[in-house]
């Protein structure tokens, strides 16, 4: 297991970037109910998580949603 680190903005920008084309891909197949994408901190591991916000009441097919990108994990969640 890795040690935790801090990570700056700078770096979770980088992270985005380099996966901005899969990110995009993702977002087109789910366009209807998106919100919005980021990239964010896991609070456990303090490792970037790639998080698709989903409007509150939509049901997109989450069956589809990748585990991963660009080595990263994918998280969902639903704006309120």
């Amino acid at each position: 297991m890795t040690t935790p680190r801090n990570w700056t903005e700078r770096e979770l920008d980088t992270v985005f970037n380099r996966a901005v084309q899969q990110i995009e891909g993702v977002a087109r197949d789910f366009a209807a109910h998106l919100v919005d994408v980021g990239v964010s901190l896991d609070s456990q591991s303090l490792s970037p998580i790639i998080n698709f916000v989903f409007a509150g009441n939509s049901q997109p097919d989450l069956h589809r949603m990748p585990h991963n990108i660009n080595g990263h994990r994918v998280t969902t969640s639903f704006k309120k």
